[in-house]
């Protein structure tokens, strides 16, 4: 009875125990439940189901574990060692790349150790993939949830794009992506790119163009003197194609660049020899009195005769002969 009862369910209650340290938790599983509740048993039984849990932890068996930890309830730290499964498996999903499971298993861990920072990498990761398939939405919704620092970078990225947009001649497109671009030391590289643009359509001949973004871009680098020069430029236009009216208005316009303050004059002279030749004698004197100092104009008003029949002799305006 001795023997029976106590002496050969202790000897395989020890060899259940031998397997349960040397790791062989399957096996001291079945050793322990065949002993049908000997001593301790049923104890040793859940006590090798939690060690194999934090073995198949250990060994990433991440589904397993947390499979095995959920069946424990409330033994030990099973519901600890849930979320420590949790974040491992998140963590190497993380660290493979593939960022979108990643996110998805990281949020729910957020304020597990670093689980926060990870999901801010995993917006970022996802965010600049986005910008470079020109997933502008999905980018722009990832931008939303990284920290500073990535906050920065993708502005960066936002804002090469929108350049790359812009130079292609898509500004509309362009426009979207420098919507979120507000980095101080970025808005200088946008500047840079629109005022490069408007030298080139100067160069092109696209004036009202070039006008338009050189008045944009206010008091970046010299554009003011740029603006004046347009005026300069339309108006040695407008000069060559004799329409000295609006040739006049761009030199007055470009104010003291260049010679253009000069060419007013000399405009308006052509202005008035213009009238005389198409018999608007009145609009011709009206046009070259005033520049009477200018000595073509002087010339051509005291050596005409028509100025002496429809001005001087009816006296509709003062003869410029009779004031030396």
């Amino acid at each position: 009875v001795v023997l029976i009862v106590y002496i050969i369910p202790q000897n395989h209650y020890n060899d259940a125990a031998a397997l349960l340290e040397a790791g062989k938790y399957d096996e001291a599983i079945t050793a322990f439940t065949a002993l049908g509740g000997y001593s301790d048993s049923a104890a040793r039984i859940t006590e090798a189901e939690y060690k194999k849990a934090c073995d198949l932890l250990e060994n990433e068996k991440f589904a397993e574990a947390i499979e095995a930890f959920t069946a424990l309830g409330d033994y030990e730290d099973s519901k600890d060692r849930i979320t420590e499964a949790e974040y491992r498996r998140a963590v190497k999903t993380f660290e493979s790349g593939a960022y979108e499971d990643a996110l998805n298993l990281l949020e729910p861990l957020k304020d597990y150790k670093d689980a926060a920072e990870k999901v801010e990498t995993c917006h970022y990761e996802l965010g600049m993939k986005a910008l470079e398939a020109d997933n502008l939405k999905s980018a722009a919704a990832h931008f939303k949830e990284v920290n500073a620092e990535q906050n920065k970078k993708m502005q960066a990225a936002f804002c090469d794009k929108g350049i790359a947009f812009y130079e292609k001649g898509d500004e509309e497109k362009a426009l979207t992506y420098f919507e979120y671009v507000t980095d101080k030391d970025l808005l200088p590289k946008i500047d840079a790119a629109y005022y490069a643009q408007a030298l080139k359509l100067v160069e092109d001949g696209e004036y009202d163009k070039a006008t338009e973004i050189f008045a944009k871009l206010g008091e970046y680098e010299d554009c003011p003197t740029q603006l004046l020069r347009i005026h300069a430029l339309k108006a040695e236009q407008y000069y060559n194609n004799a329409d000295y009216e609006n040739a006049i208005a761009e030199f007055k316009a470009a104010g003291d660049y260049g010679d253009a303050a000069s060419r007013v004059t000399e405009a308006t002279y052509r202005l008035g020899a213009q009238q005389l030749a198409n018999g608007e004698v009145r609009k011709a004197y009206d046009t070259l009195y005033p520049i009477r100092s200018y000595d073509p104009a002087y010339m051509l008003l005291v050596s005409n005769s028509q100025f002496y029949i429809q001005i001087y002799d009816v006296g509709a305006g003062p003869n410029p002969l009779n004031e030396n």
